[in-house]
């Protein structure tokens, strides 16, 4: 069997086939670079990863955590589960799922927090900066210029010390 045809057949039968054009493409141009770019799409670039669909924080003491995402932040409570495998608060931000749940594995607060963070879209950085700072949010870092491109950055630590980012204009 030849190149085309194995393409021609993995295409006709691939569940990654999202696009009826590129087959069509396929089958209408036999030139090998046709073959090749649309070998590397597919098998290269498959569609796999789409978005990130929510934010899971996990806590010992995730009903104080998510009453302080709320009272903080000012965060509506979307839902709240109260299952053996699945107990916590979720709030909409946006177009992100934020969870805040409990979790048997974690204890205290977060000792390694600056392996990850998060950011929140604000307006205005230094103004949800000082709108935070007078609710008693405690910061890491001031606001600050990003230095690659044009948004300002305000990083604080939430109750359990994970750390979270406002971005935005100044």
């Amino acid at each position: 069997m030849d190149v085309e045809n194995i393409f021609y057949n993995w295409f006709s039968n691939s569940p990654y086939l999202w696009n009826s054009n590129a087959l069509y493409i396929f089958q209408e141009k036999s030139s090998r670079i046709v073959n090749l770019v649309l070998y590397y799409l597919f098998c290269y670039n498959l569609p796999m990863i789409k978005n990130i669909s929510a934010i899971l924080i996990w806590s010992e003491d995730y009903r104080k955590l998510a009453t302080w995402y709320s009272e903080k932040l000012g965060l509506k409570v979307l839902e709240e589960l109260n299952h053996p495998q699945d107990t916590g608060v979720g709030f909409q931000v946006g177009n992100v799922y934020l969870w805040i749940g409990q979790h048997s594995q974690v204890k205290g607060k977060n000792k390694d927090m600056h392996r990850h963070m998060f950011n929140f879209v604000v307006d205005s950085v230094s103004e949800t900066y000082t709108e935070l700072l007078a609710k008693g949010v405690k910061f890491h870092a001031e606001p600050f210029k990003a230095p690659t491109f044009n948004k300002y950055f305000a990083t604080f630590y939430d109750l359990d010390d994970n750390l979270v980012q406002l971005i935005g204009d100044k």
